[in-house]
């Protein structure tokens, strides 16, 4: 099965970094729950932004039910198309809790899909500047605390 995977870009990825590590060494977990909240909402949103985009094709309806956030490291993720039929959407990236976020799907034409109509790369782009505008504010509160 071909899993679809959106990336940040490199400057998003640089500040989530830097902020962890700010965290990291300050032992400041509050900082660091804010920051995983954070990355909850956006991959939660970036999911629902890209199901209800006139961009998204549907004929059964089984990719836009399929694309999902996965937050934790685990994934149990169920779904059902418009006939009812069920599937398993589980996703096989890899995630460290509190850290990381994917949104995907695990659905065989996924791939073929989003280059043909690029509905989770538009919505994640849709989503990014909540993003990085939120992991600004939560590091300049984080700096003004030391």
């Amino acid at each position: 099965m071909a899993d679809v995977q959106i990336e940040l870009t490199a400057e998003s990825q640089q500040r989530i970094t830097n902020l962890l590590q700010y965290v990291n060494n300050s032992m400041d977990t509050k900082t660091g729950s804010k920051v995983h909240k954070l990355l909850v909402e956006a991959a939660n949103e970036i999911a629902t932004t890209a199901k209800t985009s006139s961009e998204m094709p549907v004929k059964t309806g089984r990719l836009r039910a399929s694309i999902h956030a996965k937050t934790r490291s685990t994934d149990s993720f169920n779904y059902s198309n418009n006939k009812g039929e069920s599937f398993d959407g589980g996703l096989k990236e890899k995630v460290r809790e509190g850290t990381d976020a994917v949104v995907g799907t695990n659905v065989h034409y996924a791939f073929d899909q989003e280059a043909k109509h690029q509905f989770l790369l538009n919505a994640k782009q849709r989503v990014e500047p909540y993003l990085q505008k939120n992991l600004d504010k939560i590091a300049k509160d984080a700096l003004n605390k030391k």
